[in-house]
């Protein structure tokens, strides 16, 4: 049969040694999933960047575009005004001056009425 004898300062030199190795173990452990996730973080500011410049790429296109549907805009805007001037002038006013008339010509036949 072996027997071992260890002093204390040898039991406790033994133990901080596993300690030491079970940290490393875990530290490169640590280590090497912190290297994937940065390569992961990597890729995707990569392909952020990408979406960015191509957004940045586009903006005079989406500007330019903005800015023909506010030009059709005004124009028709202008276009509705004019329709509306015309019809006061050609519509509106005519009528209100054929109904003053008219109103004028029955309230004469009115009196009339009262009289006989």
């Amino acid at each position: 049969m072996i027997t071992m004898s260890m002093s204390w300062w040898e039991l406790a030199l033994l133990i901080v040694a596993a300690c030491v190795i079970w940290g490393t173990v875990a530290l490169v452990k640590f280590l090497n999933n912190l290297s994937e996730t940065m390569r992961g973080i990597n890729g995707l500011m990569a392909s952020n960047k990408k979406d960015i410049d191509s957004i940045i790429a586009n903006v005079d296109t989406m500007t330019s575009g903005g800015s023909e549907i506010v030009d059709k805009a005004n124009v028709m805007v202008d276009e509705v005004q004019l329709t509306l001037h015309q019809m006061e002038t050609n519509v509106i006013n005519p009528s209100i001056a054929t109904l003053g008339k008219a109103s004028q010509i029955l309230g004469v036949f009115k009196k009339d009425k009262k009289g006989a």
